[in-house]
């Protein structure tokens, strides 16, 4: 472990901060790490390995134990209840360095959570806050890039508004940049390596009423469902009570390309 501390935007009003290349977040060896913002809980980590590569990395082994109510060896990090004192509030951008498993002709599972704010932590229950996630894989090994809002009121279309891309622009077995700018109902961005790509909305979610202290923030983990988990490595997340422009996310991926074995742009 080498305890670098990760370049990032300065003056963002960043909620959330996990980078497991930082000893402050993750020391490489216990069960605990820790948010690089201050005032956020600590993280649990169960069923998650750490790795060496690239700097530090997360490794996700996208199993879960099945129970009627409790999970107790998943793998997903678990940190805490929701972002204290910070009360978040829209826009939220959700930023991540992924590096989905190589499913070598598979079509994996339906959906792969990588990070959300105020989830629910396990299922049965409604959904509820923000997430970014990867969707269906069709044998190629690419996948589609989406982030979306539950509203606490079930799980359905009914009770969401999301985006996903249409080009599957996240390649398997690499290292991917992935950004969700969710600014609003009807304004959900996404970005793949500084790149701002094409989605479409679905969903017919009417309220964007965030009261919070439902649900935890979770790495590895849709906002929901305790099924839909990430199957490979997960290096850093962030989460910002702001948009980020087009600049900003080109900037931040320019930031650590080297880490990660990609060009600049």
């Amino acid at each position: 472990m080498s305890g670098i501390v990760s370049k990032q935007i300065l003056n963002k009003n960043i909620l959330f901060y996990f980078d497991a290349a930082n000893k402050k977040s993750y020391d490489g060896v216990s069960n605990l790490g820790y948010s690089l913002v201050l005032g956020t809980t600590a993280s649990l980590l169960t069923g998650v390995t750490w790795s060496s590569s690239n700097v530090g990395v997360m490794n996700f082994n996208g199993t879960y134990s099945i129970g009627l109510t409790t999970y107790a060896v998943d793998s997903w990090i678990s940190c805490g209840d929701r972002i204290p004192v910070i009360a978040p509030s829209f826009p939220i951008t959700l930023e991540a360095w992924i590096k989905p498993r190589k499913l070598n002709g598979g079509t994996g599972p339906v959906t792969q959570g990588i990070f959300a704010l105020d989830s629910m932590e396990q299922f049965p229950g409604n959904y509820y806050g923000v997430e970014i996630v990867i969707t269906p894989n069709d044998g190629s090994d690419t996948m589609n890039l989406g982030a979306g809002y539950y509203n606490g009121s079930g799980y359905g279309v009914g009770s969401r508004r999301s985006g996903t891309t249409s080009i599957r622009p996240v390649i398997c077995g690499v290292w991917n940049h992935v950004v969700a700018v969710i600014a609003g109902l009807n304004d959900i961005r996404l970005y793949v390596n500084g790149v701002s790509v094409s989605s479409t909305l679905s969903g017919s979610g009417t309220s964007l009423v965030w009261s919070g202290g439902l649900g935890k923030t979770v790495i590895g983990k849709t906002a929901g469902y305790y099924k839909y988990i990430f199957d490979g490595d997960i290096a850093m997340v962030r989460a910002y009570n702001e948009s980020l422009s087009i600049d900003d996310v080109k900037s931040q991926y320019n930031l650590h390309t080297i880490r990660f074995g990609l060009k600049s742009i």
